[in-house]
Order: structure tokens, then C-alpha cells, then sequence
């Protein structure tokens, strides 16, 4: 046990952080309460969006649950991706993923439904004041401008991957960085909701790789607390994901019934198509030997 008197290893621990103090300041004395992109909600708005969330949860009940990417599927994946890229193009696996479930979970909805598609970005290395170990509260929220469900299917999965790439190379401009952590600093201190300027009845899927960390606002000070998020729009697809050391990736998300049966779907006809082509190589090999 510690002493009444004595700080715990805890809050030393936050004191010592490297720049903390500096950037508190920096967020207070120069707090942005406009971003280009995002739009503060109006009381009618905000009943709007809860009459849509109300009227969409009953177009497409959702169900909470897990599934896994084996390495073998995200290889494939990334590999087909990345030999369509040409040189010069840097995709990452975490673009090509994220693009790979854009496209599976939109596909449920009708052709000409509009939808925003965003993804979490940790800050950690793109601002100099942002250290290590504040950044799990300092996520960035990239979004992509609105598409069609029907040109989202016919979007090629590169094509949409160099897209989310560039949705988020914006936070690697510091000053934008620094904008968007003291806009979002004020939407907290005034409990106040923003969201990205599209159509309220925008259908969204949200990709974060950070599980178990919400898009929070950040409260720094003697301890750090997570206070109110910048809201999005209605209350969007959002899916957890999350790499392991063989190379899989596991999700987690509240999803229309109807995106499960898709995943699972898609999911086979990948492992399907990897397995055929397999054994077409290992076909080959023998003709060649023989």
C-alpha cells in the first residue's frame, strides 16, 4: 500500500510524461471550435438522427459477434492487392483490411445508398508534443468523402485501398493534428456534438484497429480521463480489428444480420478461390518436374 501522502507510481507516471504540460497549453490557449469537414449538431439534428438511427435498426436489426481472418486469407489478400498496386504505391495490410470490409459490409445495402466510411488513426509519432504514452486516448478520425453502395461495389479493392490511404495522410501535417485534438478538446469542455458534414441519412461503417478504445475525447491532468466523444452521425457500423503474431486478424462489431451472413459468405469463396489456386501451383510444379 502507498502512503496517503505519497503519489501513487500511477500519477508520477502521468506527471513524467514528456511534453504533457506543454500540450494541454497549447490545446487550451488556441482551441478550435470549427474544423473543416465536421459540422457542430443542431437540436434538430440531433432528434433527426435519432428518429434515422431508430428507423434503420428496424431496416437492418444488428447482432453483436466476433470473427477471424486467417493469415492465410490476409495474405492473399495483401498479396493481390499489393501485385496490382505497381511501384511506387506503399498499401499497408491495415488499408487493404479495412478496404476488404468496407466493401463486404456495404454491399447489404441498395445501390444508390449513400455512405461514409471512416477509420481511426493513432496519433502517436504525428505531433511532437502527442508522446507514446498519451496517445491511447489520441485517436484522429479519418473519413472518406460520401459513395454509392453500387460504385463501392464496382470500386476495385486497390482502388478503394489507395482512397483510405489517402483519407488519412492529412494527420500527418502536425498543424492538422494539432486542429483536430483542440477541436475535439472542445466539443468535450462544452459537451457538445460534432459530426462529418454528409447527408444525416448517410448509412456509416467505421474501422478502428484500437479494440477496446473508444474515440474519446481526452482530458489530461492529474489523471486522464475519457469524457464525451465526438459523436458520428447516427450510430455507425463500427468494427474493431486487430492483428496477431501469425499474421490473422480478428473483428468485433454490432452488424446488420445480413453483414454476418455476407462476411461468412465472402469469407469461403476467398479460402475457396486461395485453395484452387494452390492447386493449380502445385499442378504446375509437377507438370514442370515431369
Amino acid at each position: 500500500m502507498h502512503d496517503q501522502d505519497e503519489p501513487s507510481p500511477e500519477i508520477e507516471g502521468l506527471k513524467e510524461r514528456p511534453n504533457l504540460d506543454e500540450l494541454i497549453s497549447t490545446l487550451q490557449k488556441s482551441p478550435h471550435p470549427f474544423l473543416p469537414g465536421w459540422a457542430a449538431v443542431t437540436l434538430w439534428g440531433g432528434l433527426k438522427l435519432k428518429l434515422l438511427s431508430k428507423i434503420y435498426s428496424l431496416r437492418y436489426p444488428r447482432t453483436f459477434g466476433t470473427a477471424y481472418l486467417p493469415p492465410k486469407l490476409v495474405a492473399g489478400l495483401v498479396t493481390r492487392v499489393r501485385s496490382n498496386a505497381g511501384p511506387g504505391l506503399s498499401l499497408s495490410r491495415n488499408d487493404i483490411v479495412a478496404s476488404w470490409f468496407y466493401k463486404e459490409i456495404c454491399e447489404i445495402y441498395p445501390p444508390r445508398t449513400a455512405t461514409t466510411l471512416s477509420r481511426a488513426v493513432n496519433l502517436r509519432g504525428k505531433h511532437a508534443l502527442i508522446s507514446p504514452s498519451v496517445s491511447g486516448n489520441a485517436l484522429g478520425l479519418a473519413v472518406m468523402p460520401s459513395v454509392q453502395s453500387g460504385a463501392l461495389q464496382q470500386t476495385s479493392l486497390k482502388n478503394l485501398a489507395l482512397a483510405t490511404r489517402r483519407s488519412v495522410e492529412k494527420f500527418k501535417d502536425p498543424d492538422y493534428v494539432s486542429k483536430f485534438m483542440g477541436f475535439r478538446m472542445k466539443c468535450g469542455n462544452t459537451n457538445r456534438s460534432a459530426v462529418p458534414e454528409a447527408k444525416l441519412s448517410n448509412q456509416r461503417c467505421l474501422i478502428t484497429s484500437f479494440v477496446n478504445l473508444g474515440l474519446s475525447n481526452p482530458t489530461f491532468g492529474e489523471r486522464v480521463s475519457v469524457e464525451r466523444p465526438v459523436q458520428l452521425t447516427m450510430e455507425p457500423v463500427v468494427i474493431r480489428v486487430i492483428d496477431d503474431d501469425r499474421g490473422g486478424w480478428s473483428f468485433h462489431g454490432n452488424l446488420p444480420h445480413a453483414a454476418w451472413d455476407g462476411l461468412e459468405r465472402s469469407m469461403e469463396r476467398e479460402m475457396e478461390d486461395l485453395d484452387a489456386k494452390s492447386q493449380r501451383k502445385a499442378i504446375e510444379a509437377c507438370v514442370k518436374r515431369a
